[in-house]
């Protein structure tokens, strides 16, 4: 009964309070593209194309793709969005570097694709001196997180991530 509740609350556009107050603060995009799916018009609704569209853009956000994952798995994965500039790798590779302590961690793997309004990067950073996985991953997001050049970044690590936006 309560999910019959729930579907019926959804097709007039009143959502569940945990998705009010976790979801859709921070997935804004996934509830607007379900709020325009649930819309009583036809013609006002996104095809089959545009969602899969908007779901391949939100789950970028949240995802390691240029990365040989399977052969790092004790790693600390990181994505990393920056403004755009000339040296945006070398200066994000030095920035990781000087968060962790010096000669503390090797990256083992990184990717970058560039944009116009922003670069995305992702590392695989493992411990040289075996630190707690965990702890050193929320250091250098915390770090990072507070340099003026990294717009967004994130932790990924299955499906639990830490972000940080700027």
């Amino acid at each position: 009964m309560e999910r019959t509740i729930v579907f019926s609350q959804l097709r007039n556009h009143v959502f569940p309070s945990g998705w009010m107050d976790g979801v859709k603060p921070a997935f804004p995009t996934l509830h607007s593209l379900l709020e325009s799916m649930l819309s009583s018009r036809p013609a006002d609704r996104p095809s089959a194309t545009i969602v899969a569209r908007n779901i391949q853009g939100i789950l970028e956000g949240f995802t390691i793709s240029s990365i040989d994952k399977h052969h790092h798995e004790s790693a600390i994965l990181l994505r990393v969005e920056a403004k755009p500039r000339d040296d945006v790798l070398r200066h994000t590779i030095d920035l990781v570097k000087e968060a962790a302590l010096p000669d503390t961690i090797e990256i083992i793997q990184y990717g970058l694709r560039g944009g116009t309004t922003k670069a995305v990067m992702e590392f695989a950073i493992s411990s040289v001196d075996c630190q707690d996985r965990v702890a050193l991953g929320h250091l250098l997001v915390s770090k990072l997180g507070g340099c003026d050049e990294v717009l967004l970044i994130r932790q990924v690590s299955g499906t639990k991530y830490t972000t940080y936006n700027s």
